[in-house]
C-alpha cells in the first residue's frame, strides 16, 4: 500500500498499512453515525455551538480531542504565565539572595503571589507547571487554600466552618457537614 503526497508517495511498512486500514474502518463508521454531515469547526457532536469541542474535517472525522479551554480562559492563563515570570526576574536577586532562607524566600513568593493571584488551571495542567516560579506559586497557594479550610472555635463556644465559612454549634457543620475541630 502506498499513500501520495503532494511531492511524494510514500511505501508504508506492513503494520502501517494494518493503520491506515483501520483508520479509513473508523472513518467509515463515524462518517456513517454523523450521517455524513460535515461539522462547523466550533459545534460539538451535539450541535451545541460552544467553541470547546472538537474540529471536524470533510469527512466528518475529529481532528483533534475537545478543547479543554476556552480561548479567553487560555489567554488569560498565558497572561499570568507572562506577569509570572516578569515578576521572577524581578526579583530574581532577591530570591537567590535569599537561599535557603525560607522564610524570605516564602515573604518574595507572597509579593509575587499577591500580584498575580492563583495559578490558573490551564497552567496548572500543563508544561509551564514546571516552572519554578510556578512551582513556588502553587505550593505558596496551597499553604493560603490550606489556611483558608481551617475551622476557627469562637469564644462563645460557636465555631466558624473552615471550609464553607458557616458559624456553627454542634459537632458538625449544618451546611456542609465538616467536622468541628478539636
Amino acid at each position: 500500500m502506498s499513500i501520495g503526497l503532494k511531492k511524494d508517495t510514500v511505501v508504508l511498512e506492513p503494520h502501517q498499512e494494518a493503520w491506515e486500514i483501520e483508520g479509513a474502518e473508523i472513518c467509515r463508521k463515524i462518517k456513517a453515525k454523523s450521517g455524513g454531515k460535515r461539522k462547523n469547526r466550533t459545534e460539538n457532536y451535539n450541535g451545541n455551538d460552544k467553541g470547546k469541542d472538537s474540529a471536524m474535517n470533510d469527512n466528518g472525522i475529529p481532528m483533534s480531542g475537545p478543547a479543554l479551554y476556552t480561548v479567553e480562559e487560555t489567554r488569560l492563563a498565558m497572561e499570568w504565565r507572562e506577569k509570572a515570570l516578569e515578576l521572577e526576574a524581578k526579583y530574581k536577586d532577591d530570591l537567590i539572595e535569599a537561599g535557603d532562607d525560607e522564610d524570605k524566600k516564602r515573604a518574595i513568593i507572597k509579593l509575587i503571589y499577591d500580584e498575580v493571584g492563583p495559578v490558573p488551571i490551564p497552567i496548572r495542567v500543563s508544561m509551564s507547571a514546571g516552572l519554578p516560579i510556578v512551582i513556588e506559586i502553587s505550593k505558596y497557594q496551597k499553604e493560603v487554600e490550606k489556611a483558608a479550610k481551617i475551622s476557627v472555635i469562637n469564644p462563645d463556644g460557636s465555631w466558624t466552618c473552615g471550609i464553607c465559612k458557616s458559624r456553627n454549634t454542634g459537632d458538625y457543620c449544618s451546611m456542609c457537614g465538616n467536622l468541628r475541630p478539636e
